[in-house]
């Protein structure tokens, strides 16, 4: 039994339940759950005494590599190993990255293009949902993306190469539709953001204070109800990003009622933020799109997520920018350096907002953070749960453990947090990847390049 490792007295945490269970390793994956399993000769023993055993995060929803023609000014301070290492403090091990097409690419060539940096960078393991670029270039492509075991592709509904062509777009859903290919949208409206941004420098309003009158939550209202319809026509399955707003989950909740295969995400920033950011000497930072909402949106968010209205919270990281960039930016609604990086803190912040707070229980902090992105990307059972035969993808959890958010605590290189000065109550103290011990005791122990692009089977078919 060498080489073999056993977690012994900790309480196992399922989005279905939580049990006093020991848990053994081999060869990578789960062996055995139970309680009192006897230790053998040669393996090795994890103590979790006081400890939560948590399946490893899934984090369907990051942009963290970059295509070869973005110039060396636009790549930001942080790479794949970083954020990798980040991923790993925070306790979550797999990653789905929406990557860009580089000029002459189609969905396919993206693909490869994330694996090749996957084998080199990647201690995380990753899968892709490619960037639709054009409605007619390569589109041959969405036909190969089940084969080539990545079947979903994220769509911009704003990018005017997308949404000036309304019958291309709606022949390109059909073809992902046919082909067993997920559909993720970003919702945004291209003429509602116009005519808003158009009234504001009109008005000479546009500082970052107006940014959410220049993205409107009409913009994202509309956008989904479009995104709504686009699978209602074609039958393809559709996961709706980053979710701002409590009129947008009506629509969703509404399209569910009636049978649409639909699922819903959020990012942190709507769950813990607010509006009122872009109020303060720091508003730069906290530039996101869509942009944070008012009070009564984030406390629908929260109750979507409660009551299971919200399938997933996921981080939208993306580490374009460093502190400094940020905020040597204009004070502008028209020249926006969007993103942040917050791997890391994603699930320790929703554990302590969520789960100390009394807003969500435990299993279901696993949900959202673990199997439902599992089970919606077509990776469960391998990830997101703790199950004889998957990934033994694993975090120790301490409940207890408070801390103070500092960015120069943080893997990442952004040199910024939003939570800067949160206490947070719940941390991971070790994240196995695959059976590897890959973070404990504060470092980072699994090598760059270690981490893997997992194929999955599409998970979804087309309605009759």
């Amino acid at each position: 039994m060498e080489g073999t490792i056993l977690i012994r007295d900790g309480t196992t945490v399922t989005a279905a339940q939580t049990i006093d269970a020991d848990v053994r390793i081999r060869s990578g994956r789960i062996a055995e759950i139970g309680t009192r399993l006897v230790a053998h000769a040669g393996e090795t023993i994890i103590d979790a005494r006081g400890l939560y055993v948590l399946p490893g995060g899934v984090d369907p929803h990051v942009h963290l590599t970059r295509h070869p023609s973005t110039p060396p000014e636009l790549r930001g301070p942080e790479d794949l190993e970083s954020s990798s290492q980040a991923a790993l403090a925070g306790g979550v091990t797999t990653v789905g990255e929406i990557a860009s097409p580089d000029s002459d690419d189609g969905v396919i060539d993206t693909v490869d293009r994330v694996e090749r940096d996957v084998r080199l960078k990647s201690i995380i393991d990753v899968f892709v949902h490619p960037v639709l670029g054009s409605t007619t270039h390569k589109i041959n492509q969405v036909d190969e993306l089940s084969a080539r075991g990545q079947p979903s592709l994220k769509i911009f509904l704003m990018d005017p190469a997308v949404a000036n062509d309304v019958e291309g777009l709606t022949r390109a859903v059909q073809r992902a539709a046919d082909a067993g290919v997920s559909v993720l949208f970003h919702c945004e409206s291209l003429p509602e953001l116009i005519r808003a941004q158009r009234a504001l420098v009109r008005e000479g309003k546009t500082s970052l204070r107006f940014l959410p009158e220049s993205r409107p939550e009409s913009s994202e209202v509309r956008a989904t109800a479009w995104a709504l319809s686009l699978c209602r026509k074609t039958g393809a399955t559709g996961y709706i990003v980053h979710i701002s707003c409590a009129k947008a989950l009506t629509l969703c909740s509404e399209a569910r009622a009636e049978g649409l295969p639909i699922h819903v995400e959020t990012r942190p920033e709507f769950l813990h933020l607010t509006a009122v950011c872009y109020r303060g000497e720091l508003a730069k930072l906290y530039v996101t799109i869509p942009p944070l909402r008012e009070e009564a949106d984030r406390e629908a968010l929260w109750a979507g997520v409660a009551g299971g209205s919200i399938d997933v919270v996921a981080t939208d990281d993306a580490p374009f920018w460093s502190k400094a960039q940020k905020l040597g930016a204009p004070d502008s609604f028209e020249s926006l350096r969007m993103g942040v990086s917050g791997l890391q803190v994603l699930r320790p912040i929703l554990f302590s907002e969520g789960v100390v707070k009394g807003r969500i229980s435990i299993e279901r902090f696993v949900d959202v953070t673990a199997t439902m992105p599992a089970r919606i990307f077509g990776l469960y059972p391998r990830k997101g749960g703790i199950t004889v035969g998957a990934d033994a993808d694993l975090v120790l959890w301490d409940p207890k453990e408070t801390r103070e958010i500092s960015s120069d605590a943080l893997f990442s290189r952004t040199g910024f947090s939003l939570y800067e000065g949160w206490r947070v109550t719940g941390w991971p103290t070790m994240t196995l990847r695959r059976g590897e011990v890959a973070f404990a005791n504060g470092k980072v122990c699994a090598a760059p390049g270690t981490g893997e692009l997992i194929a999955r089977p599409s998970p979804w078919t087309r309605r009759g």
